[in-house]
């Protein structure tokens, strides 16, 4: 059987009215996830020190915690390991655009992301089946070419 290839996602918030949603990600993704070898890459490039703190203290291996420190029981499935990186981009004020945040954000995770496979999300998406679905679509990557 072969080695699962480390997939890296890159979760980006740029803004913080948007965290619910941004929790609701990180947390439906803990709960369902079942693929064994991920990268969490935790993005924020706001300059939103809430935001920074909550990533600092999330802990993969323990309970899901929220942004108001309050600890959840939700807990990654025990045989997936998630191997957490934080990403502060400090973004120059004189650098203007709609999504300016987001789009130097993406450059820098591409430029350092671990993985083999990797993938950005905006903090709207949000997992809701539970089981191994990345590894049902790194198999269609496998048969239908990588690129």
């Amino acid at each position: 059987m072969r080695k699962s290839p480390k997939l890296s996602i890159a979760i980006h918030s740029g803004v913080f009215d948007f965290w619910p949603l941004l929790e609701n990600l990180i947390k439906s993704f803990v709960a369902c996830n079942q693929y064994p070898n991920i990268e969490m890459m935790l993005v924020e490039s706001g300059g939103d020190k809430r935001t920074r703190d909550w990533f600092e203290k999330i802990d993969f291996e323990d309970y899901f915690i929220n942004i108001n420190g309050e600890k959840t029981n939700i807990k990654k499935h025990p045989d997936v390991t998630i191997e957490k990186t934080l990403k502060f981009i400090d973004l120059d004020p004189s650098i203007t655009g709609r999504n300016s945040c987001y789009n130097r954000a993406i450059s820098q995770c591409i430029d350092s992301f671990k993985g083999e496979l990797f993938v950005m999300m905006a903090e709207d998406n949000q997992f809701i089946v539970e089981g191994n679905l990345i590894d049902d679509y790194i198999k269609i990557l496998d048969h239908f070419g990588i690129h």
